[in-house]
């Protein structure tokens, strides 16, 4: 058990500059607030409206936990940062909400519980509903 841990740490350590913080910024053009995943190698930086929201070695974003209300034709989903070793974090307190009527509804859903397939940024507006999201893309 020892050993499996100290393996795990030291590639954790050796493969960093693959990581990322999540940073916080606002997508005016649509209204939300925009959770961006941003690599320490990455030619994307942080721009000036933007701040740090996690400061951990995040990976990606990924959607978890469906759940369908087929009355209010609405699905919900928790948000979650994955951090290395599995300290995982929810964006938002409560589930997020995909409504029936957004241009990406069948995409966003098909999101659901991946790991291979990352998200690289999802924007929430007020009322907690998912508005978009961006998949990872290798640079």
């Amino acid at each position: 058990m020892k050993k499996t841990l100290l393996v795990m740490g030291l590639l954790a350590l050796t493969t960093t500059s693959t990581f990322a913080s999540v940073v916080k910024g606002h997508d005016s053009k649509r209204g939300c607030t925009l959770y961006r995943v941003i690599h320490t190698d990455s030619k994307k930086q942080i721009q000036k409206n933007e701040t740090v929201f996690l400061n951990k070695e995040v990976y990606g974003i990924t959607f978890e936990n469906l759940a369908i209300d087929f009355d209010n034709r609405e699905a919900q989903v928790d948000v979650v940062m994955n951090v290395v070793l599995g300290l995982n974090r929810n964006i938002a307190e409560t589930k997020s909400i995909i409504t029936a009527d957004n241009s990406q509804f069948t995409a966003l859903i098909n999101q659901v519980n991946r790991k291979i397939s990352l998200l690289e940024s999802v924007c929430l507006n007020a009322n907690n509903e998912i508005v978009y999201a961006k998949a990872l893309e290798n640079n």
